[in-house]
């Protein structure tokens, strides 16, 4: 499965310091997951403490990222 990233998602894992093998290590093995319609959330917990959390959706033959967000904000987002 190849993965994509939007424009929006290139942007931000750019201003956040977030290379691409960690979102896509984050798709293949979440701490946890959820989906919403046709998105999906993937969440992991970063070795500085942080949450990656990367939306994405499945098309035909690829992965489409949308966007990489980081947050300090575990217990809002992991509960």
């Amino acid at each position: 499965m190849s993965y994509i990233f939007s424009l929006h998602a290139s942007i931000q894992i750019k201003q956040r310091c977030i290379n691409e093998e960690e979102v896509i290590n984050c798709i293949k093995h979440p701490d946890s997951s959820e989906k919403q319609e046709e998105i999906k959330t993937a969440k992991k917990i970063r070795q500085n403490g942080q949450l990656l959390m990367v939306f994405y959706t499945l098309k035909n033959n690829f992965i489409l990222i949308i966007t990489v967000i980081s947050t300090s904000k575990l217990k809002k987002y992991l509960s």
